[in-house]
């Protein structure tokens, strides 16, 4: 009798499980739309997404800091509230693209899992991946080029800002050689269960590309037809404010949990009144041509990979 009961209280767990982990993983690009993507996906009453958005479990290359997920009970906990009716269930950790084993792992855990990838053009992202990377701190150097001209050092573990999480986030060149990440993905997964999209045609027609989501993950249109600008280029309007909210003292953290203001909103509501909107500097000529020259090779794979004619973006 006992060996029945431990039985059936064994598979009872392995159903559980089973109902509640991940079929669909946006995987990136960073800057590319994903969370706005993720974001409007959440609302559908057939989708859940967990939160956080990025878990980043899955990548297991990378020594995440803080607010990563690395425990397997931890991680499947985070679907915990998935029930019937979400048909679609997913997360969305941007660095899985980047990953030189997260998709492995992802294939290997959920032979059929789909996979949706979001690209954008180098010279666009490189940019708005170095003014998200300060505005978290993770960047400390506010030249861009300085940044870039940074990466063979930082390899080396030099020049490592305090925050940040693993020093391969500040490898922005092989971070936006998106050929060669989309190369890997369909080398691991079929074809069938993998969708791109440009984040051009994304930002223009956002509507169109959330109904081939939808249609791709086998999920009804729910009518939606809002789909305001989620996460846009932002900066600190005051710096040590900004570092404060978003990187606090552990006494702050302690009186936060005192106080309930973790979860509620409250925090966050505050800390966006030191923010504000900014439009991303063109690339001066010189380190444009040197980028141009830089990724040509990578964006002709993409081109030939996707179908789509991306010389433009070199131009």
């Amino acid at each position: 009798m006992c060996i029945n009961e431990l039985d059936l209280t064994l598979r009872f767990s392995e159903m559980r499980y089973l109902i509640r982990k991940p079929n669909f993983f946006i995987v990136g690009a960073p800057k590319a739309g994903t969370t706005a993507l993720s974001f409007y996906l959440k609302e559908h009453p057939n989708v859940f997404m967990c939160s956080p958005k990025e878990p980043h479990y899955y990548a297991t290359d990378f020594h995440h800091g803080k607010g990563y997920i690395t425990n397997e009970d931890e991680y499947f906990n985070l679907f915990r509230n998935a029930v019937s009716q979400h048909i679609a269930i997913g997360e969305a950790s941007v660095h899985y693209l980047f990953s030189s084993v997260a998709l492995h792992n992802i294939r290997a855990a959920y032979n059929n899992a789909k996979i949706i990838i979001m690209i954008r053009n180098p010279l666009e992202m490189i940019p708005s991946l170095h003014n998200q990377l300060l505005y978290s701190f993770i960047e400390n150097e506010k030249d861009i080029e300085i940044a870039w001209s940074l990466q063979e050092l930082r390899k080396e573990g030099k020049f490592i800002p305090r925050y940040c999480p693993f020093p391969e986030i500040l490898q922005y060149g092989e971070q936006c050689k998106l050929g060669y990440q989309v190369e890997r993905a369909l080398s691991i997964f079929p074809t069938s269960n993998v969708k791109i999209f440009l984040f051009d045609y994304f930002r223009l027609n956002p509507g169109h590309v959330y109904l081939e989501t939808l249609d791709f993950l086998c999920l009804e249109d729910d009518g939606r037809s809002d789909f305001a600008v989620i996460n846009p280029r932002k900066r600190h309007k005051f710096s040590n404010l900004g570092r404060f909210f978003l990187r606090p003292p552990k006494i702050l953290l302690f009186l936060k949990k005192i106080l309930k203001l973790q979860g509620t909103g409250i925090w966050d509501r505050i800390s966006s009144l030191n923010n504000e909107n900014i439009d991303i500097q063109p690339l001066q000529t010189a380190f444009k041509s040197e980028l141009i020259d830089y990724f040509k090779d990578d964006v002709k794979k993409l081109s030939s990979l996707t179908g789509y004619c991306l010389d433009i973006w070199l131009k």
